[in-house]
C-alpha cells in the first residue's frame, strides 16, 4: 500500500505518536509541520493540522501534495452531542459534515455533497481497536464548525439537524480534502467536553485524558494497516 499520514490539530492531541515515532526527519510547507518517520515498524507522516476548518483542509492538501499517501487517518477530542454519550468515550466517524455551512450550498456546488462518507475499511481498523480499550464506543457522525459548542440550545439545534455524535473543529475539513483527492480517510475523536458548558471546565478537565485515548487508539491501530 504505502505510507499512513496522521492528522491531528494540537500538540497535545499528537504528542504521544510523536514521542514513539523514530527516525523523525521534520518538514516545514507553508507553515505546518510533518515529521516523517516510522512507527511500530510502518512509515508514517506526522502533521500538525491547526485549529479551524481552514487550516485543517490546508494541511491534508499540503500532506497529499508532497507524500502522497495511501490513507489519511485522523484523530483528536471533540463535545459529545449525543445525551447518552460521556467524557472519554471514543466515536469512530461513518461520516464527516460541516454544521456551519448550508447543506444547499454542498450539495449544489462542488463537491456536491454534504457528508464526507470515511472509507470502511478503515473505519472498521479503529472501531476494532476502540473496542479494546475501556469506555463506550459510538460509531456515527462527527460535525465540524468553526466555533467551541459551550450553549446547550445551540448544542441542541446542531443535535437535531444533523443527528450526530460530537462536534469538533477539524475533522469534516480533513474528510473533505481527502473526497476530492480520492484518499481513503478514516477518523477517530474522544470526548473531551459535552458541548453544554460554558465555563470550559469540563474542557480543562478531561482535554489531556482524552487526547491522550484517541492518539492511544491511532498507535495500535497503525500495528493492523497494510504497508
Amino acid at each position: 500500500m504505502g505510507k499512513t499520514v496522521i492528522l491531528a490539530a494540537m500538540p497535545v492531541e499528537f504528542q504521544l505518536i510523536w514521542n514513539q515515532m523514530e527516525n523523525k526527519e521534520k518538514n516545514i510547507f507553508s507553515g505546518f509541520r510533518f515529521w516523517r518517520g516510522i512507527l511500530n515498524g510502518k512509515e508514517v507522516v506526522l502533521g500538525e493540522c491547526g485549529v479551524g476548518k481552514v487550516n485543517a483542509a490546508m494541511a491534508t492538501q499540503i500532506a497529499i501534495e508532497h507524500f502522497a499517501p495511501s490513507r489519511i487517518l485522523h484523530n483528536g477530542i471533540a463535545g459529545g452531542l449525543k445525551e447518552r454519550i460521556s467524557h472519554t468515550d471514543l466515536v469512530v466517524a461513518t461520516d464527516l459534515a460541516y454544521y456551519d455551512v448550508r447543506k444547499v450550498q454542498m450539495e449544489s456546488l462542488f463537491p456536491f455533497c454534504s457528508c464526507f462518507p470515511t472509507d470502511k475499511q478503515l473505519s472498521e481498523v479503529l472501531l476494532q481497536v476502540a473496542q479494546k480499550q475501556e469506555g463506550a464506543v459510538w460509531q456515527g457522525r462527527i460535525l465540524t464548525g468553526d466555533d467551541f459548542i459551550a450553549d446547550p440550545v445551540k448544542k441542541h439545534q446542531i443535535q437535531h439537524e444533523w443527528d450526530a455524535l460530537c462536534v469538533d473543529m477539524e475533522s469534516a475539513a480533513i474528510a473533505h480534502a481527502a473526497y476530492i483527492n480520492n484518499v481513503p480517510f478514516a477518523a477517530v475523536r474522544c470526548i473531551s467536553d459535552l458541548a453544554s458548558d460554558a465555563t470550559g471546565e469540563e474542557y480543562e478537565k478531561f482535554e489531556q485524558l482524552a487526547a491522550e485515548k484517541s492518539a492511544r487508539l491511532m498507535l495500535d491501530a497503525i500495528e493492523y494497516l497494510e504497508e
